[in-house]
């Protein structure tokens, strides 16, 4: 279990900081500390800002990293990119930051990372490890690194911008597809108040002819909960509106997570994440970065958890039986899974021994982002018909409560 540790710690210009990461336990914080060149001083779980992190993961299952939104992390990268002009003047480049930080209101998270990463960069912190510091993905402060060893920074700026870019825009599209249960529930919750207000009184003076013991559960407990809104109008719409909007975080969270494993809908998540992993593997590779950490570096981007640990096996069995990368993906069973995972084995079975396998990641990256506005598009078409059978079903219960009574009109109606 992840907990939000409040960490101290002394860097090389023996200065001291803070910070709060969230890690799942002291191994994670000593290897950050390694890889950051600080010495922590002490580092104690936050149960309060815990707390807090997973209610916003609760709510918010697509919130960013860190202190960042998505939107921001790309805004911080550009600026990143234009300072790296100024690479032999660290004065004009925090100046730059000094600067953006007082006069952009836009994103305020954004001002205060700009500030603890002026604050670090005057200490002497490379960029990449102010950045690991103050919550940026790993896999960005790598890339960066890379960059900052090849010289190779403002490609390295460009791929991450442009990846970034994708991933916001397939989030956007993501959340637009899950708006559908919205306005479900909006409608349900309309029908349901006129249903309480409007329609069951509309029905009482023939309802009152008819004996009450013949009506249906659920005939009783609308009639009941009509005659407490006209009772306590106000009371009951506050109530009602509790229960709904309780109702929906709960089932949105819900929908959120299962739409993951609903065939059609799963393949967006699919199209995603190995579109986002082609493309930080294309930057990586490039680099000449050793395939295992590419791989470890690229899978986490992955959001679907089974197949983030598939390829984290892939690159423990390169690791340590030395096997190739096409063999390790077959031995996973990428050449037999969806046609995304046999796309991504073919393309590394036939380019592994061209020494470009970074041109087809590229090739790769390219075609997964063309092909993820047909997937959305089918994840719709699936959804809107499943989405109105709930509707159907709803009001078909509806009316059957209240109008179950009038059955009763042709036999025996006043209970004598």
């Amino acid at each position: 279990m992840k907990l939000v540790y409040h960490v101290r710690y002394r860097d090389s210009s023996k200065k001291t900081g803070e910070t709060y990461k969230t890690f799942s336990g002291k191994e994670e914080i000593i290897l950050w500390a390694q890889e950051s060149n600080v010495h922590v001083l002490s580092a104690k779980p936050d149960y309060l800002k815990t707390l807090g992190y997973y209610l916003t993961l609760l709510v918010k299952p697509t919130a960013g990293y860190g202190e960042l939104s998505d939107r921001e992390l790309i805004q911080l990268l550009k600026l990143l990119r234009n300072m790296n002009k100024y690479r032999k003047h660290e004065k004009k480049q925090l100046v730059i930051f000094e600067n953006y930080a007082k006069n952009d209101k836009r994103y305020k998270n954004l001002k205060k990372v700009l500030e603890k990463l002026a604050s670090a960069m005057t200490r002497g912190i490379p960029v990449y490890v102010a950045l690991d510091m103050v919550g940026v993905p790993k896999y960005v402060t790598k890339a960066i690194k890379v960059g900052e060893k090849t010289a190779g920074n403002v490609a390295v700026y460009d791929k991450l911008i442009d990846v970034l870019t994708t991933k916001y825009e397939t989030a956007r599209k993501i959340k637009r597809l899950l708006n559908y249960p919205k306005i479900v529930f909006f409608v349900l919750y309309v029908y349901f108040l006129m249903t309480i207000y409007y329609q069951i009184p509309q029905t009482k003076k023939i309802m009152n002819m008819l004996d009450p013991s013949k009506f249906p559960d659920i005939t009783k407990k609308f009639y009941a909960m009509s005659d407490y809104a006209a009772d306590n109008p106000i009371s009951f719409f506050l109530i009602s509106l509790a229960v709904i909007l309780a109702s929906y975080k709960t089932l949105y969270f819900l929908i959120a997570k299962s739409t993951r494993y609903i065939p059609y809908v799963k393949n967006v998540y699919l199209a995603r994440d190995y579109t986002l992993l082609s493309a930080l593997l294309s930057v990586s590779t490039a680099a000449s970065i050793m395939i295992t950490e590419a791989i470890a570096m690229s899978a986490e981007v992955i959001s679907l958890p089974k197949l983030k640990e598939k390829f984290l096996n892939v690159a423990t069995e390169i690791a340590e039986r030395g096997v190739r990368f096409s063999v390790a993906l077959k031995e996973e069973g990428f050449d037999r899974m969806d046609y995304f995972s046999r796309d991504f084995y073919n393309m590394v079975f036939a380019m592994e021994d061209t020494g470009e396998i970074h041109l087809g990641f590229e090739d790769l990256y390219k075609d997964y982002k063309a092909s993820m506005e047909d997937v959305i598009e089918t994840a719709k078409e699936f959804l809107q018909p499943v989405l109105l059978f709930v509707i159907v079903v709803f009001v078909v219960i509806i009316f059957y409560a209240v109008n179950a009574p009038l059955n009763t009109m042709g036999s025996n109606p006043f209970g004598g």
